[in-house]
């Protein structure tokens, strides 16, 4: 049965899931050709909120919640979806030393193969490759 929470969390899934196609103003309010696409679990609460923050412009409260989620996170899905985050959060704001980390570690995850579920069986490795594309950092911090 379809709960008045599970439909939130639908509707706001469907939202940032197709906001990574329209042009927004980024961090610093300068132009950004697209919205990435924010991940998140149902299984971590913290990691939808901070998916919201990141999908609404607000970074600095959505790297504060990817990281609580992160230090939570119980499995490797969970992971990769916090250093997904934390990885084109930091990239985006050009901040390289910081991105590194968790792109490198997003990569590691994301090359086992995971399927991002709303994303119509993409990988995460696919994702994180459009995403970082998308902000001009094609493949950065993939360790080969």
């Amino acid at each position: 049965m379809l709960t008045e929470e599970r439909f939130r969390t639908a509707l706001a899934a469907l939202i940032i899931a197709f906001s990574w196609s329209l042009a927004v103003s980024a961090l610093a309010d300068e132009p950004s050709p697209q919205t990435p696409v924010w991940l998140w679990s149902d299984s971590t609460p913290l990691s939808g909120a901070a998916a919201q923050a990141f999908g609404d412009g607000k970074y600095g409260a959505g790297m504060r919640l990817t990281h609580r989620a992160l230090a939570n996170a119980e499995d490797k899905r969970d992971r990769l979806i916090a250093h997904h985050n934390l990885c084109i959060a930091h990239a985006t704001k050009a901040k390289t030393r910081a991105a590194t980390r968790h792109c490198q570690e997003a990569w590691r995850l994301a090359d086992k193969g995971f399927v991002i579920a709303g994303h119509s069986g993409t990988t995460a490795a696919e994702i994180l490759s459009v995403n970082l594309a998308e902000i001009g950092m094609s493949g950065f911090g993939r360790v080969q």
